[in-house]
């Protein structure tokens, strides 16, 4: 808990940052806020109870705890079934998460159908007197003598937003009031097309030197979709009803981004005039921003020393449409993370236990064979050289008693049978057996001979060199898994 209370303090700015809102404790310091808390933690906590409460419970406690369920069929299903599950949820993640940065990525490299780099927007001065159209035309002038400034426009909105001057009401004069639609609208000089470097797919642009140039007007290509013009071409010099007014349309442009890619190219009407209030647009060297940004704030402060100098970069102003996009991407990419790191923790810990499992299964496996090597090459020493009456010692192992004698299969060997009772209980009849047959064997020595015993001799022999192949190839293979074992194991 309290581990939990300082991750929670430590993380906060950090979560800010990626959520882009001041997140604080203030919320905490209401009575209520904290009632509401409480009963959300109650209720999470039923939540999590239910599992154990209605699935664990249906189980022996004492298999449980002993892991005897988690050898049982149901066991490992459910084993295999979470870490199916935590993989599935992460690879979902990691789908979401690049799927979020390629569209991200693709909306910031696409082109726009205009040149925003290296633009400088210092807004207009909010006051405008009768003197201010002079003013504009000599400012205008001034920084264009600026060797680091290429270009300098004037216009109501820039790319990246939308224009605030929505018409309606506007047709072709041939097209009834029924016919007429809505569009945006911007007004700008003659330098805006040339500065953004637009294309003009039909007609001319603006020029100043046009007289009564203010009656004409442009749209894109969307704007002569609308108007119902199946080729751009054919809008040229046509006329339009614009707010109880005529003018004559001299020009197409080709489709731009005014906005980001997640909307549509809306239909657009551009007018013209000499020094629009709104924005400037200033294309100039970046090699030396700072200077440079100092020369215009010292001629802004000639001509307009009352207006505030107010500026930001086009392109910085642009992406700015992009950062909610941005920041749930970090925060999909933080969440993919910790899931991944869960899923793969969950992977080493069943790892772990299959490696454990395992290695518990071949040291059994090994002392199971050693055991039942052991047990038979004993009964064939015995078979070899039976026990008599003679009394005396003999060398070699111990002579397997016989099943009824004392220190049987009831006696010194009566660990082994309990061990093992049906191999026991086999290889007594055996030699039982065997020893049924040799007295056969003395008793038809004349006509048989000694010699007969041979065969049985020789069948136990392969026996027990069956058996050891057994072993050693059993050994050989413990051997080649054990680096791989030891490898996921270290890892």
């Amino acid at each position: 808990m309290l581990l939990a209370l300082l991750l929670v303090f430590l993380l906060t700015p950090m979560l800010s940052k990626i959520s882009g809102s001041e997140l604080s404790f203030e919320y905490f310091q209401n009575p209520m806020s904290l009632f509401l808390l409480g009963v959300f933690s109650f209720l999470v906590g039923i939540v999590a109870g239910l599992y154990p409460a209605f699935v664990l419970s249906s189980y022996k406690p004492v298999d449980v705890l002993k892991g005897r369920f988690s050898k049982t069929s149901s066991g490992t299903l459910f084993r295999k079934g979470m870490v199916i599950v935590q993989f599935v949820a992460s690879i979902t993640l990691i789908v979401g998460t690049y799927t979020v940065y390629q569209q991200i990525s693709f909306m910031q490299n696409q082109k726009l159908g205009l040149n925003i780099d290296q633009t400088l927007v210092v807004e207009t001065p909010a006051v405008a007197d009768s003197t201010y159209e002079n003013k504009y035309q000599v400012f205008k002038e001034t920084l264009l003598g600026f060797s680091e400034i290429s270009s300098f426009a004037s216009s109501t909105s820039v790319p990246g937003r939308q224009p605030n001057w929505n018409a309606g009401g506007i047709r072709l004069l041939s097209q009834t009031n029924d016919e007429a639609n809505q569009y945006r609208v911007i007004m700008m000089d003659d330098d805006f097309i040339p500065g953004y470097g637009l294309e003009v797919v039909a007609g001319r642009g603006f020029s100043d030197k046009v007289v009564n140039e203010n009656r004409n007007v442009m749209m894109n290509e969307s704007a002569a979709r609308l108007m119902g013009f199946k080729d751009v071409q054919q809008s040229i010099n046509d006329q339009i009803y614009f707010w109880g007014d005529t003018f004559r349309i001299v020009g197409v442009l080709k489709d731009y981004h005014q906005e980001s890619l997640k909307k549509s190219v809306e239909p657009l009407i551009f007018r013209y005039y000499s020094a629009p209030g709104g924005f400037y647009s200033i294309k100039m060297d970046v090699a030396n921003v700072s200077a440079s940004i100092g020369k215009i704030e010292k001629v802004w402060k000639e001509f307009y020393p009352g207006s505030p100098f107010s500026y930001f970069f086009l392109d910085d102003h642009y992406n700015e449409q992009y950062k909610a996009d941005q920041q749930f991407g970090k925060a999909f990419g933080l969440f993919s993370a910790l899931a991944i790191f869960v899923a793969c923790l969950g992977l080493f810990l069943s790892s772990k236990i299959e490696i454990a499992r395992f290695r518990s299964h071949t040291g059994k496996s090994i002392s199971s064979t050693s055991a039942g090597l052991d047990s038979l090459a004993a009964e064939i020493q015995q078979e070899e050289d039976p026990a008599g009456d003679h009394g005396g010692y003999r060398s070699g192992p111990p002579v397997r008693p016989g099943p009824g004698e004392r220190g049987g299969p009831r006696g010194h060997e009566g660990k082994r049978e309990r061990d093992h009772p049906a191999r026991e209980h086999d290889q007594v009849e055996d030699v039982a057996g065997f020893e049924v047959e040799r007295q056969h064997l003395h008793q038809d020595g004349n006509q048989h001979g000694v010699d007969e015993e041979q065969p049985l001799r020789a069948q136990l022999e392969r026996e027990k060199e069956e058996e050891q192949g057994a072993q050693r190839r059993h050994q050989e293979h413990v051997e080649l898994r054990l680096p791989e074992l030891d490898f996921l194991e270290a890892s």
